[in-house]
Parts: structure tokens; sequence; C-alpha cells
């Protein structure tokens, strides 16, 4: 490090806030597993490949159950005030002795609900399996998920998926699916190409729930900037690429960054299709450079509502690092030219306007229609969605990467490949000053916001403490009665 001193005191200071951020206190007692009750309550859940967003049996797999029922010890990444990590076992059943450490929401609700199982020994077994077979829960549920749907509704006929019937909530022939995809046997070939190419195989693309092939399941008119983070990313539809924390929940945290660095109140803002396209692109740019420098988003999404952890601090980090000169901007570039990058590559590979297309749920007979009218999305054409999402990017209306916005940048214009260029001239292109003129880089609170956020966080923090006590206490007490009364 050049100035140890510097890097000690920033160190200090966002551990300081980590610890004291209600996000944090959060992370620690529960991980990201609290979103299960959350989300199954907001009616979000992706339940039996989407077909409803809620099941009665969605209590069994809420995070008490698994907190007093199989957690072992919390665990901390180095270094870590959050300690989300969380070591557990099955103590009886089935799999009884099958152990581990780490599980999330993601995992749950994939290996859970979207394939019809609601039960906790189930999930972590097959959680284990898919970590020892190096298998990505999401994807791998969304394959399964489509055969189960396609076995229910009779689609599998005269297809490979017919020597394979499966259907919702039989674990034991999901496992036997993991070791076919593996080993690349029968039906196990064509999901092992992941649930885009297997629909198209199965000519069932109206039973797959992607976003530029990748698995995502069904999206809300609730969230908006978050539904489109999914559209806009580089890599395939994926929560992590954007992450747009500030904006994830309504609520206080939420608001004050907001109104620091989009000028707007994004309680009221949320679900409304005005200013979503700088939300999605700033965070964005924010995590990529969250990426590049090596810190986990889990642990320092909390720090920002407190007014730290900013395009400035980076800058400052740098400095102490390396020893470069940067300003708040210059940072702001860095992760703009990361995504103009993978941006080109995939216009390289074919990606264009049609691409950005949310997954809608066929209106079939068994499906409820406010269920399809929530998830079906409308509003992208809007000018505060992805037009505006172009404009902060320098693309032009078709999504192209222009010349302007590369020169801007400092990037080579040139295709290095010999072919035809794939930047477009757009004498339109707003510059990046311009749109700093719009958003800010850094979220510098008032004494008055700061002590607000101190005082809510304190106070929630006490209060997850106590709930914590209050549910550990009912959940064994539920248990003692359970086990009298089978007696």
């Amino acid at each position: 490090m050049y100035d140890r001193e510097e890097i000690s005191r920033i160190r200090k200071l966002w551990l300081e806030q980590c610890r004291t951020s209600v996000v944090s206190k959060m992370g620690g007692i529960e991980g990201t597993l609290f979103l299960i009750e959350t989300y199954d309550k907001d009616k979000h859940v992706p339940v039996r490949n989407s077909k409803t967003p809620h099941d009665e049996k969605m209590k069994n797999i809420y995070s008490n159950e698994f907190k007093y029922g199989y957690q072992t010890k919390r665990k901390a990444c180095y270094a870590c005030p959050v300690a989300c990590t969380k070591e557990y076992e099955i103590k009886e059943g089935k799999y009884k002795g099958d152990k581990g450490d780490r599980i999330d929401y993601g995992t749950v609700t994939s290996l859970g609900p979207c394939l019809g199982i609601f039960d906790w020994g189930d999930i972590i077994h097959l959680k284990l399996l898919t970590d020892y077979l190096g298998m990505d829960t999401i994807e791998i549920a969304g394959a399964i998920a489509l055969l189960m749907e396609c076995t229910e509704r009779g689609l599998t006929t005269g297809t490979p998926a017919e020597e394979f019937p499966i259907e919702f909530g039989d674990t034991e022939k999901v496992e036997e699916l993991f070791y076919r995809i593996v080993n690349r046997e029968g039906i196990g070939d064509l999901l092992a190409e992941g649930a885009y190419r297997a629909a198209e195989a199965l000519k069932a693309q109206e039973y797959v729930f992607t976003i530029n092939k990748s698995t995502t399941g069904l999206h809300s008119k609730d969230r908006l900037a978050w539904s489109m983070a999914y559209m806009t990313s580089t890599r395939g539809g994926d929560h992590l690429k954007a992450f747009v924390f500030s904006v994830l929940s309504k609520g206080y945290f939420a608001s004050v960054v907001s109104k620091y660095i989009f000028k707007m109140d994004a309680n009221k803002a949320i679900d409304q299709p005005e200013r979503q396209g700088r939300i999605v692109a700033w965070h964005e740019n924010y995590k990529s450079i969250i990426d590049a420098l090596g810190i986990c988003i889990f642990a320092i999404h909390g720090v920002p509502n407190k007014g730290h952890a900013f395009f400035h601090d980076f800058a400052q980090v740098m400095k102490g690092l390396y020893n470069l000169d940067c300003t708040d901007q210059d940072i702001y570039y860095a992760g703009e030219r990361i995504y103009q990058l993978q941006n080109a590559f995939n216009i390289r590979c074919g990606l264009t306007l049609k691409n950005y297309q949310w997954p809608v749920r066929k209106q079939d007979t068994d499906i409820d229609p406010e269920y399809v009218l929530e998830t079906t999305i409308k509003t992208r054409d809007e000018a505060g969605m992805l037009p505006e999402y172009f404009t902060f990017r320098g693309l032009n209306p078709e999504g192209k990467p222009t010349s302007a916005r590369f020169q801007e940048l400092g990037l080579d214009p040139r295709d290095r490949e010999g072919g035809p260029s794939i930047l477009v001239q757009d004498d339109h292109v707003t510059s990046i000053p311009e749109l700093f003129q719009m958003v800010g880089l850094n979220a510098n609170l008032s004494k008055i916001d700061r002590l607000k956020g101190e005082m809510i966080s304190w106070l929630l923090c006490r209060l997850l403490e106590k709930r914590d006590k209050r549910d550990e206490k009912a959940y064994f007490k539920k248990k003692k009665a359970q086990a009298l009364n089978i007696k």
C-alpha cells in the first residue's frame, strides 16, 4: 500500500458504518433468507416454475425454520463484520448428516418452491449436490422446472423428455436428473444446455423464463429499476450486475440515497416509469467499481445509506493503495468503460434491441389473470425507461454503441479483428459531463439526515435483536408442543 494509514482510516470508517447498519444486522441474523418470507407475503416467489407467486407451504421454509432447526454456527468471511454465511447440518431424516455452509435466497427458492419442494432437508441436500457437481442453482432449477411443467401439461410426447416424466416436488427424481445432466445421459444431455436451449428443443418457449438465455423467472411492475437491471445486464439476466440497492424497497434508507443522487423520492418513484434508466446505469457503474476493487456488495451496500462508500471514497482508496490521483468522475468513467467494452463484445456477438425483453407468463386456464397482469411490464419504451438508459449509456436509439461515447472515454474505436466497426455515428449523444447535471456521484448527507439515519439504524437494530430472541423462544415452544401432541 502506498499510504497504509489512509487505507486504515477508510477501513475503520466503513467497518463502523457497516456494523451499525440495519442492513448488516439483518444479514448477520438471517443472511438473505429473510427475503423468503418477505417475498412470499408480497407474492413474488416463483412457485412451480412461476405458475403462482405464493403457496401456503412456503411457511415450512421461512428463515426461522432454518435458523433454529438446521443452522449450527454463524460464519464470516475474513474480517467481515456481517457474518452472513451460516454453517448448517441436517440432523434427522433421510439426509441426516449432510452439512455445509452458505445458502442464499436465490438458491432456496430455485431448488425449493420453483421445483415444488417445501422441505428444508430436501433443499439443503440438493444445494450441496449442486456445489459438489459444479452447477448454478438458478439455471439448473430453471431447466428442471421447465421439464416439470412440460410433463404436467402433456407437452413431452414425442420429445426426448418423454423418457423421463417428472412431477413438481419429486426430490429423488431431481437428484437423478442432476447426475443425468452431469453425464449428459438422455434428457440430461438436453438440459445440460440450459433452460433456454432446452425450451427451444422441446418447442416449449412459452414455459421458460429467461433474459438473454439466462434464467430469471418473472418480473414485477412494482420495482421497475430492479426489473430493468436484469434486462440490461451484460452477462444475461442477472440480479447482481447492477444491484440497484437504493431502490430495492421503500423506506427511509432508499429515499435518502435517491434524494441526493437522483434528486427524486424513491418511495414514490419505485414503480413509476420515470428516471429509471439513469438509476440502472448509475448502479451498473457503481457495481462495476465494487467488483473491480474486490469489495463484497452484500457487506458494503448498507454503508452508502449513511453517506459513505461513494465515488469520491473510491478515489481515496485508489490514492491510498496506488498513489493514483483520481477524481470521483475518473472512477465513474472507469465503470463506464467496463460497461462499454462488455456491451461492445455483446453487440459483436449479435445483441440487438429485440433482446431487451422480459419473459411473460402465458395465460393458461390454471394461471391467475391478476398474476399475469402484475408480471407483464409494458413500459419498456417509455421515455424514462430503456430510452433514458440508452441516453445515459451514449448508445443510439437502437442500443448501438457510438463513436462519440468511445472517444469521450478514450477507448480505441477501431475494430482490431479487421471487420466492420460496430460503432455508429450519432450527433445527438449526451456527454457524460452533461449527465452529471442530472445525477450525483456522491451523497453528501446533511447533519440532520446523518443523525436521523443513525437513530433509525440504532432503533431497528435493537428491534431486530429482540425479535430474534423472541422468535427463538417461540420456535422451540412450538416444537415442544408438537412433540407432546405426537406422544
